[in-house]
């Protein structure tokens, strides 16, 4: 963060009037007593300062976990005439600062007892740094300065007003977001996650493949108050490892992350057919039977409308009598019809195939014409042929080639059904 936007973060406290506690060491003399703390600045100046005296009591409430970045303290002093000479000391409830001068410039005046001079700054932590001042220190009862007089004020009285402080501090972090849940859906990764802070801008996103040593990656921003994400992007069967962090742009600081992990899984459909018999005669009716399968790791989700198969079923056959089987673990409603020769089955619900489920369907032909019918083995009978949905295989959807071979039935009329041998005959020989 920049220094001027650090120092809008500030907290600053004046020591009231008339609450200066007096601790002079013994045999230094004093700052007299409290009432020389009241008063207007331009009204009255105090006798000759010598000892010391502390600031203390502050009331600081800083946020608990702000970092503090400097400290300035600000005196309010009235003195006719360039008198001042002091040493200055930031005290916590278990240090001191070192000390520090803080006197007036040389021909300085302060006209009509009034004016204030400063020491630090954004960035001056007065010697806290190993361990750091924080904000606990600032905020206890016992944080506060120490002023003593070096004995030097012969050339006109003084008095001390107030004793301003201000903490120049980084707001703590946003609270880190919970329970990122990661779950592998139909086409995406859905992230979840609890949001538990108030003040951030957005919240970010990363992902990394599941490894010893991982390589995140953002692939994704949200608005602040934010809890999901879609990753839609992630490969089959394949491990990740996610994490989520709340950011705030006014610091650019960020939060904690909140992890999870998870293996995305995807369904894999394959057609088998075959026909039952595989040779009949014309008239005679078979069954062809086409069995859908999801061979993948993950369930197979098809919103209504979405197909499960379509079949141009070959021409100079009618064909009839469309039976649907759902496997177990299968669910939802599916409507399987003829249009001509072609077959389609469509899901009515919401439909889902679980990993190693299958739906069975079958169609009776008939043909009137001897033929060789063959179905499948190239894109005129597909499983999920809109291809809407991620599988672990694209290219299997296709089914094998079945084939039923029809022959001709009909009756030879040679005039031995009436008892009449038709003729001439003559003998003949085979070589």
């Amino acid at each position: 963060m920049l220094a001027d936007e650090r120092a809008m973060l500030a907290a600053s406290v004046t020591h009231p009037a008339g609450s200066f506690s007096v601790t002079p060491p013994a045999g230094s003399g004093s700052w007299n007593n409290p009432s020389f703390t009241t008063g207007n600045a331009d009204s009255f100046c105090g006798t000759t300062l010598a000892g010391t005296i502390k600031l203390s009591g502050y009331g600081f409430t800083v946020p608990a976990n702000a970092t503090v970045t400097g400290v300035t303290v600000s005196l309010t002093v009235s003195s006719p005439e360039n008198s001042l000479d002091t040493q200055l000391v930031l005290v916590t409830s278990a240090a001191s600062s070192a000390a520090r001068s803080f006197n007036a410039a040389n021909s300085v005046s302060f006209p009509n007892c009034g004016g204030p001079l400063s020491s630090g700054a954004d960035g001056d932590l007065w010697g806290f740094t190993s361990p750091a001042l924080t904000a606990a220190d600032v905020n206890d009862a016992d944080f506060g300065l120490r002023i003593t007089g070096t004995g030097n004020e012969g050339l006109g009285p003084w008095r001390l007003d107030a004793g301003q402080v201000t903490i120049h501090y980084l707001p703590p972090p946003p609270a880190a977001p919970s329970n990122l849940v990661a779950a592998s859906a139909q086409n995406q990764v859905n992230l979840t996650w609890t949001d538990n802070s108030t003040d951030e801008s957005a919240f970010y996103v990363d992902r990394a493949l599941d490894e010893p040593s991982p390589t995140f990656l953002e692939i994704g921003v949200t608005a602040a108050n934010a809890t999901t994400l879609v990753d839609g992007n992630a490969a089959c069967n394949t491990a990740y490892l996610y994490r989520v962090r709340a950011f705030r742009g006014g610091d650019l600081v960020s939060s904690g992350y909140s992890n999870a992990s998870v293996t995305h899984v995807c369904p894999d459909f394959t057609v088998t057919k075959s026909a039952a018999p595989p040779v009949v005669l014309t008239d005679q009716p078979w069954t062809w039977t086409l069995v859908i399968d999801n061979g993948g790791s993950g369930p197979a989700t098809f919103t209504p409308g979405l197909k499960l198969l379509n079949d141009e079923l070959p021409g100079g056959a009618g064909y009839s009598n469309v039976t649907l089987t759902p496997g177990a673990g299968v669910t939802g409603a599916v409507s399987c019809g003829l249009a001509g020769s072609v077959l389609s089955c469509t899901a009515t619900s919401e439909v889902v195939l679980p990993a190693a489920a299958s739906v069975t369907v079958t169609v009776d032909g008939v043909a009137l014409l001897a033929a060789e019918l063959t179905n499948g083995g190239d894109a005129s009978c597909t499983a999920e042929p809109g291809g809407l949905l991620e599988e672990t295989i694209e290219a299997n959807n296709a089914c094998n080639a079945s084939t039923v071979s029809v022959r001709f039935n009909g009756v030879f009329a040679d005039g031995f059904e009436d008892g009449v041998l038709p003729g001439p005959w003559s003998g003949g020989s085979f070589p």
